[in-house]
């Protein structure tokens, strides 16, 4: 419980799902009850870890497709309208 109060004062949760979860542990234990500890910013960061590797990917295959869109004769605005990526970044991209 002591560990769950400090946490409550060190960390600043925003995610409304995030601050009813901790609500809840807290009741849980305020009861009496056995959980399992699952660190709540664990679960936060993961969740932000697996979306931010999913923007990383998407960016990846977007940089991708405008190499394949250069090498067939696009030009660089055409590439980035198509893309939506920065016209900079793609002529970075094809230099």
């Amino acid at each position: 419980r002591d560990l769950m109060l400090f946490l409550e004062r060190i960390i600043n949760l925003r995610d409304k799902q995030l601050q009813l979860q901790y609500r809840e542990y807290q009741e849980q234990l305020d009861k009496g009850g056995k959980i399992v500890y699952i660190s709540i910013a664990e679960e936060y960061y993961t969740e932000k870890g697996i979306e931010k590797g999913i923007a990383q990917g998407v960016e990846k295959e977007k940089c991708e497709i405008a190499k394949k869109l250069f090498a067939r004769g696009e030009s660089p605005e055409s590439i980035s309208e198509i893309t939506e990526l920065p016209i900079d970044q793609v002529r970075g991209l094809i230099q």
